[in-house]
């Protein structure tokens, strides 16, 4: 038997995705950060969808990849769902598209995390009117890219890692605007890399990352 999410929540203490205390004086929907955790959530200035990957954020984010907490990865994407598809103030441009896909993992790293974290994120902003695509494949499990590597080493290591999966979806979303979803934007060379994929075959893609590192927080390709 599968628990409404709402009963869940009012029968049980709600606890911070970040810190673990409880959540309940947060105004967040379900919950997800506390008050303190809350304040500490930085919007990007680049992005409407994206916030710094900092502080209780990083944090989460981190535990729901490395620590494989699909229970984590969930909450998250019940935030951002918030965020950028229920509270139109948030994120006022988000809404403008035609579908959503995402970044794909190596199906080795899915395999071994039990999930895709992208995957999870772009279901969430996913409307009858702006269905889910999963139009990526990663056809190679490249070394993971190095904190410190520059923009071209993460270029250069993820140039062709993907591929269309679907030619015949690809075709009647010819011209169609599509999100892009992805976790983090650190350098941008692998959010890029999949969007020049999709260029190719004819979609407008539109990069959605979560979080974007504080450092490189520079504007997005249009």
């Amino acid at each position: 038997m599968t628990w409404p999410a709402d009963l869940v929540d009012a029968l049980l203490p709600a606890r911070c995705l970040a810190c673990g205390e409880s959540s309940s004086t947060s105004t967040n929907p379900r919950r997800s950060f506390c008050a303190t955790c809350d304040e500490q959530l930085e919007p990007s200035s680049t992005s409407p969808s994206a916030f710094l990957y900092v502080g209780p954020l990083a944090t989460v984010i981190r535990r729901a990849k490395y620590g494989r907490d699909v229970a984590v990865a969930r909450g998250l994407a019940r935030w951002w769902h918030q965020r950028i598809v229920v509270d139109a103030t948030a994120s006022p441009a988000a809404v403008v598209a035609d579908a959503v896909t995402f970044v794909p993992a190596h199906w080795t790293r899915r395999l071994r995390r039990g999930f895709d974290l992208p995957a999870l994120l772009a279901s969430s902003l996913a409307l009858p009117s702006v269905p889910l695509v999963d139009l990526l494949v990663a056809r190679r499990r490249d070394p993971r890219l190095a904190e410190a590597a520059s923009k071209e080493e993460r270029a250069s290591i993820v140039a062709g890692r993907f591929e269309l999966r679907a030619p015949e979806t690809i075709a009647a979303l010819a011209e169609k605007r599509v999100f892009v979803v992805d976790d983090v934007r650190t350098t941008g060379a692998t959010l890029n890399e999949a969007c020049r994929v999709l260029e190719r075959g004819g979609v407008i893609p539109v990069p959605m990352p979560l979080a974007i590192t504080p450092l490189v927080n520079a504007p997005l390709k249009e």
